[in-house]
């Protein structure tokens, strides 16, 4: 079963053009992303790393 995903995935991987490959631009995170947007526009490998990534601008301009 392993294999097959492995196969699976690489096949997708080899797919894409290399201009939709990035990696991730959180502070916390270096995954490697595969932007598959209309726009080709993506920047974070997940919601989560992009809500993390608001999240941490607001506060940075919330006053204390």
């Amino acid at each position: 079963m392993t294999a097959i995903i492995v196969v699976s995935l690489l096949e997708h991987v080899s797919a894409a053009p290399r201009e939709r490959f990035g990696i991730c631009e959180s502070t916390t995170c270096a995954d490697v992303l595969i932007d598959h947007s209309p726009t080709h526009t993506k920047h974070f490998c997940s919601p989560r790393c992009q809500t993390r990534e608001r999240v941490r601008a607001h506060r940075s301009r919330k006053p204390e």
